[in-house]
């Protein structure tokens, strides 16, 4: 919903994106749920499954969209350093 806002999503739009997260988020899931996989390498898979979500998205922005899309994904990468240098 967030991102619909932020974004001024149009219907198509939301469909697409909610799709596109929510096949990420299983597969994200499923690495998660891994016991045999080091962290740093579940930490690797989530982010390659991040990016190619993302690229996807971007495909079905307008231009507007994919500038303030990437400031939300810049934002959101320094949370995760935040969080990754805490830990």
């Amino acid at each position: 919903d967030k991102l619909k806002t932020d974004l001024k999503l149009d219907e198509l739009q939301v469909i697409i994106v909610q799709k596109e997260f929510d096949a990420s988020s299983k597969k994200i899931n499923a690495i998660m749920k891994k016991e045999n996989m080091a962290q740093d390498e579940k930490l690797s898979e989530i982010s390659a499954i991040n990016e190619t979500a993302e690229r996807n998205v971007m495909n079905f922005l307008n231009e507007e969209q994919k500038k303030k899309f990437k400031e939300i994904i810049a934002d959101r990468q320094k949370r995760m350093e935040a969080m990754k240098t805490r830990s």
